[in-house]
């Protein structure tokens, strides 16, 4: 979650910092490509002849992973003495996230001491830990090099992209104009080339937004041209085929990893070496002491795995003591037995009873076993909700594992009024023990809070189709507070379970009464429970932001369909 850049704190360490770390890849040893000036990387001799050649690539090292440099020094060596033309990272050197560039010169000075283990040329391209705000960016454009580029080697058209590039100026991931222009330019230029071979860091074509037109635009570009295109971030290795051409998500060289022995789930560590002979291009994934097929891990059987086990409930909490059914189904489509461990486990802080709470369901290729859980609850005790976990085998060995929250079906609440916005008075994220004292614009009533209050100007806004209430699309950048004001009708009074999400915090008020004082940011919901009246109950959801996204969502279970909603005020 991105903060809001201390702009005057970063302009002092721009002064400080002025050394490059690299000496970059200057090519002028060898049979060299023609580069550019200032080509991020390590500089070795290029080999003579170059009619065939092989090139390497390197997966992430960060995101997780802090332990695990003995992987990546090990892909070093073994790169080395395997002896490729060179090699290419897809991005995620550094950790970083963070505006520290002390900090960030210390990863990278970590970095370079492990990457200069490379005995061959060594390209970078920059990915989302290198480049996570525009403080980051421009530190790599000054110390490390091009965030973008591209060079011909033996008659092939190498594009090295920058998924990170719009953190130039407008912030966030995307290609950016000037990018795209270049690469207009680049990929119409070198249209004669025997294969172009497209690098990134986030796949694009998994991408929505910017991203995904950018790369429909740039798929329209490489259109009969023979081209292979890679990527990293995702940290499992995907293979799939796109307009008859090949595209790889490679898997992590040293980053962090899911648990998974299954090797067609692709979540193993490894590089990858790529041979170049005329027409053909042949790939190939290596981990210690193994080559693997570059198929080994099709889309196919993630997503087959992926859905194997699915959880469903029959949970109305009508009211507020009453039960309902929890089922999990494993259904196997792959092509050996699956196995899966399932435990439902009530908090002792609730008053949840589970019945079983532990059992193992077995599916031979094409069947599907089925087992229901018998939930009770109480809303006196309500909080925390169960969670459940498992583990999934595939063909003995352990393919995936999981956990999550046994929750009710929740209704997005679609229509709202804002109102704002209002200046949060700080530049950056309070921790939560000082939150109270650090941020009374939050803490404290601006003016919406009081219903009666009309020159508070409200305005309709709705949810998209994630649920999301995006503040940000209606009051630009943060720091600032925007308020968001719905009314629920209940037939009685009643408790009312809610999850909510929120970028960067938020309070919920009912009422009058505050039933949430701050709930921060958080990858998972966070689960509340909300008081209302018989009637119409006015619903206020304050959110704070410091800079990037901004919105939250807010569902109810609503039980028997019975709860209404409206953005305005009712009788």
């Amino acid at each position: 979650m991105p903060t809001r850049p201390r702009r005057f704190a970063l302009a002092l360490t721009f002064t400080l910092v002025c050394t490059p770390l690299f000496a970059h890849v200057r090519g002028d040893r060898g049979r060299a490509p023609d580069l550019p000036d200032n080509v991020p990387g390590i500089d070795r001799p290029f080999p003579q002849d170059a009619e065939k050649f092989t090139f390497a690539i390197i997966g992430d090292k960060t995101g997780g992973g802090l332990r695990n440099w003995p992987i990546f020094d090990r892909a070093m060596d073994e790169v080395s003495r395997l002896r490729p033309d060179f090699a290419i990272m897809v991005g995620d050197l550094i950790q970083g996230y963070t505006e520290d560039m002390d900090t960030v010169a210390t990863q990278w000075d970590e970095f370079s001491g492990h990457a200069e283990r490379m005995e061959v040329p060594f390209f970078f391209l920059p990915g989302n830990h290198d480049i996570t705000n525009n403080a980051m960016y421009h530190y790599w454009e000054e110390n490390v090099g091009r965030t973008y580029y591209s060079f011909m080697y033996a008659g092939c058209n190498f594009i090295l992209l920058n998924t990170e590039e719009g953190w130039r100026a407008e912030g966030g991931t995307s290609f950016g104009p000037d990018q795209m222009a270049w690469l207009q330019d680049t990929i119409g230029a070198r249209r004669d080339a025997k294969h172009t071979f497209v690098f990134m860091h986030r796949p694009a074509w998994y991408s929505g937004g910017k991203a995904g037109e950018y790369w429909e635009t740039i798929e329209g570009w490489l259109a009969g041209l023979p081209y292979t295109v890679f990527a990293g971030h995702f940290h499992r290795l995907s293979y799939e085929r796109r307009d008859d051409r090949p595209y790889y998500v490679l898997s992590a060289t040293g980053g962090g990893l899911g648990p998974s022995q299954v090797l067609e789930y692709g979540s193993f560590h490894h590089y990858t070496t790529v041979t170049v002979d005329g027409d053909d291009v042949a790939i190939a994934l290596i981990e210690p002491f193994s080559v693997h097929p570059h198929d080994i891990a099709p889309r196919e059987f993630r997503e087959q795995a992926n859905r194997a086990l699915s959880w469903t409930t029959d949970l109305p909490m009508a009211a507020d003591v009453g039960g309902g059914v929890a089922r999990a189904t494993l259904t196997n489509t792959l092509d050996a037995p699956v196995e899966a461990h399932i435990e439902v486990i009530p908090s002792p802080d609730s008053a949840w009873t589970v019945n079983p709470v532990e059992v193992r369901l077995r599916a031979r290729p094409g069947e599907t076993a089925e087992q229901a859980f018998e939930l009770l609850y109480d809303f006196a005790a309500l909080l925390p909700l169960p969670t459940y976990r498992y583990t999934l085998t595939y063909a003995g060995t352990t393919m995936r594992e999981g956990s999550g929250q046994v929750t009710p079906a929740l209704t997005s609440i679609p229509d709202w009024t804002l109102a704002g916005p209002y200046d949060i008075g700080v530049d950056a994220n309070p921790n939560d023990d000082e939150f109270e004292a650090a941020l009374p614009a939050f803490a404290n009533p601006l003016g919406p809070e009081d219903d009666e209050d009309a020159s508070i100007e409200w305005v309709a806004s709705s949810v998209n189709e994630q649920g999301r209430l995006n503040l940000g699309a209606q009051f630009g950048d943060g720091p600032n507070i925007a308020y968001a004001r719905v009314y629920i009708h209940s037939p009685d009074a009643r408790h009312v379970l809610a999850a909510v999400q929120s970028d960067d915090m938020a309070k919920i008020l009912v009422g009058e009464s505050e039933a949430v004082p701050h709930i921060g940011y958080q990858r998972d919901p966070a689960y509340i429970t909300l008081s209302l009246e018989a009637g119409w109950n006015r619903v206020l959801v304050k959110c704070g932001d410091f800079g990037g996204n901004w919105w939250f969502t807010l569902r109810v279970a609503d039980g028997g369909g019975r709860l209404r909603f409206s953005a305005q005020p009712q009788e």
